[in-house]
Parts: C-alpha cells; sequence; structure tokens
C-alpha cells in the first residue's frame, strides 16, 4: 500500500505539474490572443528559443548563433565582457531590466541583418524604442577610444616583418604590408546639400580603411562627404604621416639594386604615389610591368575581400539610413571593431555571401611624385620581372 500510495503521489505531482504548465501556456497565449503587446518579455523568441542554443554539449548550435548574431556565442560573450561595465549603466535606467547579454545580442541582431527596429524589436520581447536605445548604447561603447585603440591599432614595429613575411607567401611582393581603399556608407541625406552625392548620383558618406595583410583593419577613418575622392579623404586622414613616422622607426624591409625598399602599403591607381603608399599601374602596360602588375593587384586584393566579408557579416552598412552622421559613423566603427574580434577570435568567414567590393574610381588628375616613391616602385617592377615565373602561379 505504501508503494502503490508513493506512486500515485509522484503521478499525482506530475500530473499538477503539467496542468500548471498547461495553464500558465494558455494564459500566455490568452493574453497574446487579447493583446500582442502585452506579451511578457521572457517569452519572446530570443528567451524562449536562441538560449537554448548550445545548452546541449555537443549540440553548439555555433551555425545558427553566427546566421543572427553574425559569430558564436563564445564570440558574443567574450564582446559581453568587454563592454559590460560601460553596458551596465544606472539601477533605475530604462534598460536595467534587461540583461547585458540579451542587449549586445539584441544591437548585434540589429547590425546583422537588414531589419528595422520593429523586427528586432518583435525577435526580443521589447519595444521599439527601447531597441535604439540599447543600439545607441551599444555602439557607443563599441566605437570609444578604448576599444578603437584595443582593436583598431595601427601598425606597430614588431608587425611589420610578420606581415612582409604573409605578403611575400601570398603575392610575392617585397616591403607590402598592408592596403588602403575607401568605400560607400548609404545614407539618406539631407535636401539642402549636395555634397554627400556620389558620381553615381546617391547619397552616401566615404569610408577609408587600411588593412593589413591578415585581413584585420589598421585604420579606419569614416564621416567624409560622399562627393569626396578617395585622394582627399586620403589627405586628411593622416595615414601617409602615420606609415612616414613608422619607415622612421623600423628601417627598410630589403635593399633592391642599392635602393632601400621601405615598409608600405599598396593602393589602386587613383591615389598619389610615395614610399608610403605604392599605387597600381594606369594605362597600357609594357611586358616587363605585367608581372608586379599582377602582384599588386594580387595582394591589394585584401582589402576588397575584406570590405565585403565586413558588409557580408554586418549588413544594416549596405542600407541607407536617416540617422546622423555622428551615429552612422559610430556604427561603422562598431562593425570594424567587431570585425577585427571576429578574426582575432578565428570566426568562420565561408558562410558569408562576401563579393570582394570594386570601388570604380573615377579617373583624377596627376598628382606630382615626391620621387622616392617613383624610384621604390621601378626596382619593385623590376624585382617582380625578375622573379615572373615564381609568382604567377
Amino acid at each position: 500500500m505504501d508503494s502503490l500510495a508513493t506512486f500515485a503521489a509522484v503521478v499525482g505531482h506530475h500530473i499538477h505539474a503539467s496542468v500548471a504548465c498547461i495553464a500558465d501556456l494558455y494564459e500566455v497565449d490568452r493574453r497574446w490572443q487579447l493583446d500582442p503587446d502585452n506579451l511578457p518579455a521572457d517569452e519572446s523568441w530570443f528567451d524562449r528559443q536562441v538560449l537554448r542554443w548550445g545548452t546541449v554539449t555537443g549540440l553548439e548550435r555555433d551555425e545558427k548563433w553566427t546566421a543572427h548574431f553574425g559569430m558564436t556565442r563564445r564570440t558574443i560573450s567574450y564582446v559581453v565582457a568587454m563592454v559590460s561595465a560601460d553596458m551596465a549603466g544606472k539601477k533605475h535606467s530604462s534598460l536595467s531590466h534587461i540583461p547585458v547579454f540579451k542587449r549586445v545580442c539584441c544591437a548585434l541582431s540589429y547590425l546583422r541583418t537588414r531589419c528595422g527596429y520593429r523586427t528586432v524589436a518583435t525577435l526580443f520581447g521589447i519595444s521599439e524604442t527601447l531597441v535604439g536605445q540599447i543600439v545607441h548604447q551599444f555602439t557607443h561603447a563599441m566605437s570609444s577610444p578604448r576599444m578603437r585603440t584595443r582593436f583598431i591599432d595601427f601598425f606597430s614595429k614588431e608587425d611589420c616583418q610578420p606581415l612582409h613575411s604573409i605578403s611575400m607567401e601570398r603575392a610575392g611582393i617585397p616591403g607590402a604590408i598592408g592596403a588602403i581603399d575607401g568605400t560607400y556608407l548609404p545614407w539618406i541625406a539631407p535636401t539642402t546639400t549636395n555634397d554627400f552625392i556620389t558620381r553615381k548620383g546617391s547619397n552616401a558618406i566615404l569610408a577609408q580603411g587600411v588593412c593589413d595583410m591578415t585581413g584585420k583593419f589598421r585604420a579606419f577613418h569614416v564621416g567624409y562627404c560622399g562627393g569626396w575622392s578617395d585622394v582627399t579623404a586620403y589627405n586628411h586622414s593622416g595615414i601617409q604621416e602615420k606609415i612616414a613616422e613608422l619607415q622612421d622607426a623600423v628601417g627598410p624591409a630589403c635593399v633592391l639594386q642599392g635602393v632601400p625598399i621601405p615598409y608600405y602599403v599598396l593602393g589602386d591607381g587613383i591615389y598619389p604615389i610615395s614610399k608610403e603608399l605604392i599605387p597600381a599601374l594606369k594605362g597600357s602596360l609594357r611586358p616587363c610591368q605585367k608581372s608586379f602588375d599582377y602582384r599588386q593587384k594580387r595582394a591589394r586584393n585584401i582589402i576588397e575581400c575584406q570590405y565585403g566579408i565586413l558588409k557580408g557579416r554586418w549588413q544594416t552598412l549596405t542600407v541607407p539610413s536617416r540617422i546622423s552622421i555622428e551615429s552612422l559613423a559610430a556604427i561603422a566603427i562598431t562593425c570594424v571593431v567587431l570585425h577585427n574580434i571576429c578574426i582575432e577570435e578565428r570566426e568562420d568567414n565561408s558562410w558569408i555571401d562576401a563579393t570582394p567590393e570594386d570601388f570604380d574610381h573615377e579617373p583624377m588628375e596627376a598628382i606630382l611624385d615626391d620621387g622616392i616613391g617613383e624610384t621604390v616602385r621601378e626596382r619593385l617592377i623590376q624585382y617582380c620581372h625578375d622573379h615572373r615565373h615564381a609568382c604567377e602561379l
């Protein structure tokens, strides 16, 4: 009889728990039926489904995290640890009841997709206003000077030789440690100005970045008028001065035919030639220049691929937005910081539908050479021609 009573008690407990669970679900459904905006926050798609991904060992569901948030849960936790102090906020703020992890995922979901605040608000069970506050808070924290200094650090003396080795292995061009190029960020500009109209007739903000041979951005400047050229942005960015300081501190990468070859970055034909930047050749090529042209494009392609990956992972950069330039700049810098974090954490990029971006520059007037740059490029042309059979694989 005791065993029968125990069995009946256990069965009764499970029946009671099941009925309570069904009643709870019915209550949630009833509230949803009466008022769709009255659904409890912890009943959202994120809380009921996403947080279960990876709770079972061996079923981490990394592909789901990357598809919806651009990175795995492990990397998201790393980002949360980096910004938790900045996003904690005041105890009685409108965001204090939302965990920092959920806020970071909410912001990543907005950056990852082309959706607006309304869609993200529905997925996370919060209002559109809160989504806007979360995105602002997250991008402000990620684009802070502390984060930019930590993750978008310019070339150092210790970086030059390893990056030069990667360049030699990738394309066989001596001295190159990175590449520079610009990109457009669509923007709905005020009708009172034409400064942001590009040559293609659309409104955009111009950004200019430098990445190394591993794909990591080493400099990123955003906020220029879309009507500017890359050369104008380059002259305002201070990148040339930083490379010159690096060259003075490190010395030459090698010596070719008695000419010291410094460490430099590569650019397309629109940029002015100097010892800090070696651009592509323009016009018809002589036979002895074809090998250099091939190697230069092969090495320079890294920046175009990284822009494709950046906009493929964070697709909000491809959507015209009606926000301030400062807010768009913060979003762009945040995406670049996240891009570099993904590289450091060895995040997979194979799932991204990324097409290398061709910036398609308009012709520019010739710019005077400093003399040294042309000499360096002539030595590189001769070197590539002499070793042409080793590079064109």
